[in-house]
């Protein structure tokens, strides 16, 4: 994650939390960096869900609909 705008000035105390097999990989200790990409997960999921469901019942009944006609 990345942007344009610093959120903290050079000498603040960050938390970081890193993989110590692998420390080139880390990220700074923060709600956006940590939570931010699951939630907006969550939410287009919980958008998603219903709709596709909603289309495959009636894609479902559509079909019922045109065996029974022939």
């Amino acid at each position: 994650m990345s942007s344009s705008s610093y959120s903290y000035e050079v000498g603040d105390k960050v938390g970081v939390l890193y993989d110590p097999a692998r420390p080139l990989r880390s990220n700074i200790d923060s709600f956006s960096a940590v939570w931010l990409g699951p939630l907006l997960m969550i939410v287009v999921s919980l958008v998603t869900i219903p709709f596709m469901s909603i289309w495959f019942y009636v894609a479902r009944i559509m079909a019922q609909r045109r065996q029974d006609a022939n």
